[in-house]
């Protein structure tokens, strides 16, 4: 955001309030002062996930007694989905004519039943913060590739990623690809769980950057992301995976459903019905030999929340302008 604001012409200053501990505790104070003793002008705030939302109520403070205009900018959505007592009261604080910029339209309408009053809420999706990848759609195989990339977590659908492969092992010739780092005893204890249901046709692949991912994407057919994170909003891999016209399973947590739509792959409860409506969603694919315009139609719907992101920043701008 800092740098499209820059390229769209704004004098910006930048606090970074990152850090951990006591430092982040620091930088917020510093912040507070920073607001408090600037001209008015516009403040921008990428709000904190979990407990680090209470610092934000210092900045969102400062920025009313300046009576500066006020954007808030949201990315996790534990506290939105719990109904959190701090985001009700930094809500209220930030005033009634805050602007409330959120990832998706489930996001905008969860914020509102959240606090329990009218917010003015601006949608802004991620989109253009993927670098696109190659268009890959390719002959099928008889073989399904189903791909996992994130922090390897139970939290982020490691488990269920291969429970549900494991699942459609009894109906397809399934080829499993895992991707992230193993950093504890239970990750390593998932990819041997997934090694013996697999051999040969598992590949850990480890942590991925750069080129690695890009290949990553470019060789399966279906990327899997049964996330049940709580702070889980829009995940960036759903979008890396859309761009390269990969077709997505995914939970229906946060905004992924929003970005999935009904063209981009498919969102579902976490229930026990999870497993059987994958097979279902597969077997309308792969029986039918559609696979390639389902791999059409992901890039298509990453191409149009990359359109319509365009066009949230270019009125985002213009609103900022004329405050």
């Amino acid at each position: 955001m800092f740098e499209f604001f820059s390229k769209a012409g704004f004098n910006q200053k930048k606090i970074d309030v990152s850090a951990t501990g006591i430092k982040k505790i620091i930088a917020h104070l510093y912040a507070f002062v920073v607001i408090l003793f600037s001209e008015k002008t516009s403040v921008y705030i990428s709000l904190n996930s979990n407990n680090g939302l209470i610092l934000n109520v210092l900045l969102v403070l400062a920025a009313r007694l300046k009576n500066s205009n006020l954007y808030l900018h949201y990315h996790a959505y534990d506290h939105i989905r719990r109904r959190s007592k701090v985001l009700y009261w930094l809500t209220k604080l930030a005033g009634k004519r805050a602007c409330h910029i959120v990832l998706g339209q489930t996001m905008a309408n969860d914020l509102q039943k959240s606090v329990g009053f009218q917010l003015d809420t601006f949608v802004l999706n991620n989109s253009k913060l993927i670098e696109q990848n190659k268009f890959h759609a390719q002959p099928k195989e008889s073989v399904i590739r189903l791909g996992h990339l994130s922090n390897l977590t139970k939290e982020k659908g490691l488990t269920a990623t291969i429970d549900t492969a494991i699942y459609l092992k009894n109906y397809f010739s399934i080829e499993l690809h895992l991707a992230g780092p193993a950093t504890s005893e239970y990750v390593n204890d998932e990819i041997q769980r997934a090694k013996a249901a697999f051999g040969e046709s598992l590949k850990y692949l480890g942590p991925l950057y750069g080129q690695d991912k890009d290949q990553f994407y470019a060789s399966i057919d279906y990327f899997i992301f049964p996330s049940q994170y709580k702070n889980e909003a829009e995940p960036l891999v759903v979008l890396e995976a859309l761009s390269a016209g990969v077709p997505v399973i995914a939970s229906n947590i946060g905004c992924i459903s929003d970005d999935i739509d009904s063209t981009g792959g498919i969102s579902l409860s976490m229930d026990e019905n999870f497993k059987p409506k994958v097979k279902h969603y597969l077997s309308q694919i792969e029986h039918e030999n559609k696979y390639f315009q389902a791999s059409i139609n992901a890039k298509n719907r990453f191409l149009e929340l990359l359109m319509t992101s365009q066009d949230q920043l270019e009125l985002l701008v213009e609103r900022m302008r004329k405050d």
